[in-house]
C-alpha cells in the first residue's frame, strides 16, 4: 500500500509540475522605441541609429550602422562645442523620414526625435546655436526645424511650421523641452504668417516675442502672446 501510495504522491507531483509549466506566463514583448523619449547612453551616433533603426528597447550590444548626418548649412560655420561644457559634442541625424538630435555628454551619446515627416512632406534644419538661455553656467542646444506639409504636392496650398528645441545636460544625461512653435507660414484655407523670438527662463517661464506677423487673427496673436512654461525632460 505504502508503494502505491508513493507511487500515485509522485503522479500528482509530476502533474502538477507540468501544469505549472504549460500555464507560466509568457515574457512580456520588446518595449517599442519611442523615439520622442530621450535614448541613451551609447557609444557613438551610429549605435544610436541602429538603435531607432531595430526599433527596440533592450539591453544588449548592438551592431553600429551608418546614419546620414545633417546641417543647418554646410557653407556656414557649424557652432563647435566648448572645451569643459556640459554638451561636449553633437550631431543631427536623419533615419528614413525622421530628423534626430545626437548629443555626447560625460557619459555618453543621447538622442531624441525632434521632426518626422509623412509623403509629400519635407523637413529642413534651419539652425543650431549654443548658448545659454537659462542663465546657468553651461550653454544649452538649440535647433530650429521646419516642416513643409503640402497636401497636393504645389506651392499654393502649403503649410510650414518651425519648431524650436532646447537641450540641456542634467546629471550627465540629455534633457530636452518638446518642440516649441516660433514661426508659422499658413497658405490654406487661410493665408497668414509670423514668426517670433523664443525666450527661456532658468525656471521654464517661456514667452514668444514676436519679429514679424502678416494677417495673422487676433485671437491667435493673443494666445501666442502669453507666457508659458516649458520642462526640460526625457
Amino acid at each position: 500500500m505504502r508503494s502505491l501510495g508513493m507511487r500515485f504522491l509522485g503522479l500528482l507531483v509530476l502533474a502538477s509540475s507540468s501544469l505549472a509549466v504549460a500555464s507560466a506566463p509568457e515574457p512580456p514583448p520588446l518595449a517599442r522605441a519611442n523615439p520622442a523619449r530621450i535614448a541613451g547612453p551609447f557609444a557613438s551616433v551610429d549605435d544610436y541609429c541602429a538603435f531607432r533603426e531595430r526599433g527596440v528597447e533592450r539591453d544588449e550590444p548592438i551592431a553600429a550602422a551608418p546614419c546620414e548626418r545633417d546641417e543647418a548649412d554646410p557653407e556656414a560655420p557649424r557652432p563647435k562645442a566648448i572645451v569643459g561644457q556640459a554638451i561636449r559634442d553633437y550631431a543631427l541625424v536623419r533615419t528614413e523620414r525622421e530628423m534626430h538630435v545626437v548629443v555626447q555628454t560625460a557619459r555618453g551619446w543621447y538622442g531624441r526625435l525632434i521632426a518626422e515627416s509623412g509623403a509629400g512632406d519635407s523637413t529642413t534644419i534651419d539652425g543650431v546655436e549654443l548658448t545659454d538661455i537659462t542663465n546657468s553656467r553651461d550653454a544649452e542646444l538649440l535647433v530650429e526645424v521646419s516642416t513643409e506639409h503640402a497636401p497636393c504636392g504645389c506651392d499654393l496650398l502649403s503649410r510650414t511650421i518651425t519648431e524650436k528645441y532646447a537641450c540641456t545636460v542634467i546629471d550627465g544625461a540629455l534633457r530636452c523641452t518638446d518642440g516649441v512653435v516660433i514661426a508659422t507660414d499658413m497658405d490654406l484655407a487661410e493665408v497668414w504668417s509670423w514668426k517670433a523670438t523664443l525666450e527661456i527662463e532658468r525656471d521654464g517661464r517661456a514667452r514668444r516675442s514676436m519679429d514679424h506677423t502678416k494677417d495673422v487673427p487676433w485671437r491667435t496673436l493673443r494666445a501666442l502672446d502669453a507666457p508659458f512654461r516649458v520642462t526640460f525632460h526625457r
